[in-house]
């Protein structure tokens, strides 16, 4: 299917492909947290995310994996800025160019590297770039796989989609091919630019008089004036009598601009204002995992709350949105009742009935309640031998039930590697002393003390700490 361009979704398959072996995102710069603008909701893991080597898994072992890079623009100061996109298309990067400061690591591929196990880099670029059914937005995708080929040439390539498509827009317009393919050229070549670090280039191209014509435009004019901090234009662009975005996303971008202006009460307020405005689930939702990625918690909260009130058995993403706030802020109880919420909707979701039960124990259930997540920890576990989580519930509620030696057959396999999440690492070591492998446990503990925990976890480990 992918070598074949007759074939309907080839094309589909071929961009798969060079999204997987697109340029490497960048590096954050600095200490200060990026602020992003992103319309997908954002996953919730357990606050227990990172894992931790236990005193069975020493040096030999291999490391934790490292987890899912993030991409932001370094600014002149060394600061990432915020990702100011409503866009959750990843974003692969080039290397530098002057008039953009950005950093990454680009390390060269060989042209026989095979992608997907079926093309190579350079049979990937040739077939996007040759396919009859692609877009301008596929031949960017094609300089991109070949800088990633030969990153020695990303300059250049740069310039050449400048030049290319550029030039297209402009000739599609004046000459033939219609207003609608100019705008769909120059659309696609300001979202490239954008996405592999070069904002300067992108107002290069994209006047603003251009961009207040289609809130598109418009977007991809503002991200490249975050990215390049000039937070002023920005804030000064949205509030004019030219935006042209919907008014929840304005307010958002308002946010994030009084934010890295230093107006917190400016940026509260532009938040509240976007609430005030977001009338539906989906906006409901935007509005929430943006006010989460930008530390608005509260916002967050109530965003997620309305959207359930609104849709209370469709937006699962809503539930597992209130669930991940309440677990990164430390809030067992409050995650347990959402949990438990969840479970109750979703009733055949056995990872939801299993959260329920694990933070149940964690505060405190025994007798029944105990025995009962025993039950289901122990069919879950049989089904997925690998499931931490299900272990670590299972443990527990033997632990509760006074089984000691049962919860530490629980726990016994499979072996740690360093990459499970540190809560059921934190049962884990609790388990080992009260089985008598002291030492072993506070070894453990003591690599999770530094780890993200509930307090109901970090009071598990905390006498193996004294």
């Amino acid at each position: 299917m992918v070598r074949d361009p007759k074939k309907p979704a080839s094309l589909d398959a071929i961009a798969v492909l060079a999204n997987e072996q697109a340029l490497p995102p960048i590096s954050r710069v600095g200490s200060n947290a990026a602020l992003p603008l992103d319309s997908s909701p954002t996953a919730h893991p357990t606050p227990a995310t990172q894992g931790a080597a236990s005193a069975e898994a020493t040096a030999a072992r291999a490391a934790a994996s490292p987890g899912t890079p993030e991409v932001a623009v370094a600014t002149e100061g060394g600061s990432p800025p915020p990702e100011i996109s409503v866009d959750s298309t990843p974003q692969p990067t080039p290397a530098t160019q002057s008039g953009d400061t950005v950093t990454l690591d680009l390390t060269a591929t060989s042209p026989s590297t095979p992608v997907g196990r079926t093309m190579s880099l350079k049979e990937v670029a040739d077939a996007l770039e040759n396919h009859p059914d692609g877009r301008p937005a596929h031949k960017l995708l094609a300089l991109e796989v070949r800088a990633r080929q030969d990153p020695a040439q990303t300059d250049q390539y740069v310039a050449d989609a400048v030049e290319r498509f550029g030039n297209a827009a402009r000739l599609a317009q004046t000459y033939g091919g219609g207003a609608d393919l100019a705008d769909e050229t120059l659309l696609a070549l300001a979202t490239w630019l954008n996405k592999v670090g070069r904002p300067a280039k992108t107002l290069e191209v994209l006047p603003e008089a251009r961009a207040i014509q289609r809130q598109d435009f418009f977007l991809q004019y503002v991200d490249a004036l975050a990215a390049l901090q000039r937070w002023s234009e920005v804030k000064d662009l949205l509030m004019s009598e030219h935006s042209v975005v919907d008014p929840m996303v304005q307010h958002m971008y308002l946010a994030v601009a009084q934010a890295r202006l230093g107006s917190a009460t400016g940026a509260t307020n532009e938040w509240q204002r976007a609430f005030q405005v977001a009338n539906t689930p989906e906006k409901l939702m935007t509005l929430a995992t943006n006010a989460e990625q930008n530390s608005m918690p509260d916002v967050a909260d109530v965003a997620y709350s309305e959207a359930i009130k609104i849709a209370p058995t469709t937006n699962r993403a809503a539930y597992a949105g209130r669930l991940g706030l309440a677990l990164a802020g430390g809030h067992t109880a409050q995650a347990q009742t959402i949990a438990a919420e969840i479970a109750q909707m979703w009733p055949d979701d056995a990872a939801a009935r299993n959260q329920d039960a694990y933070l149940r124990l964690l505060l405190g259930a025994s007798g029944d309640a105990a025995e009962a997540a025993e039950r289901d920890a122990q069919v879950l576990v049989a089904k997925e031998p690998r499931n931490w989580q299900a272990r670590a519930t299972l443990g527990l509620a033997y632990l509760r039930s006074g089984k000691d030696k049962d919860a530490l057959a629980a726990i016994r396999e499979p072996r740690v590697t360093g990459v499970e999440p540190p809560g059921p690492l934190a049962v884990r070591a609790a388990i080992l002393a009260a089985n008598g492998y002291e030492e072993g446990a506070r070894n453990d503990a003591l690599l999770l003390s530094a780890k993200p925990l509930l307090p109901e976890e970090r009071a598990l480990i905390a006498p193996l700490l004294q």
